[in-house]
């Protein structure tokens, strides 16, 4: 069903710094930007994974305006017969850069990226903020 989404506000906050987010999941439109989950207090703070309008992930995280971290995969996933599963892991604290945020498709870690940007902090996930899963915040639902 069109517009409809899962949302719960946690009273407590879980581990910013290192967490997984994991799903399977099925396109139903190509060519919309359409939001798997975000953790939203506003434009400026807030992380998600999703689909742009150009068909390609994106896992990002937004901190006071600025780019905390991004993954925004090369390849363009249209496929709407598929099932994918999708893993995106964040680990501000690894020593590692590229290890900091990292995105599997299908098994596959993805290694090209439109943009690519390691985190230099903690993320807006597992924070006392909206959760949204389906959504960004109650726009750009998951079809």
């Amino acid at each position: 069903m069109a517009n409809t989404y899962l949302t719960k506000t946690f009273s407590s906050e879980g581990n910013r710094a290192k967490w997984t987010w994991s799903g399977w999941v099925k396109k139903t439109l190509t060519g919309s930007r359409m939001h798997l989950f975000t953790s939203y207090y506003n434009a400026s703070n807030f992380c998600t994974l999703n689909w742009e309008s150009d068909d390609e992930l994106n896992f990002y995280d937004w901190n006071g305006g600025a780019t905390n971290g991004q993954r925004h995969l090369s390849i363009k996933m249209r496929d709407t017969n598929a099932w994918y599963h999708i893993v995106a892991t964040f680990d501000s604290g690894n020593s590692t850069t590229e290890d900091k945020m990292k995105v599997w498709i299908n098994g596959t870690r993805q290694t090209a990226f439109q943009a690519n940007s390691a985190p230099s902090g903690d993320s807006r996930m597992n924070h006392t903020i909206p959760l949204y899963i389906g959504a960004y915040d109650t726009s750009n639902y998951f079809f």
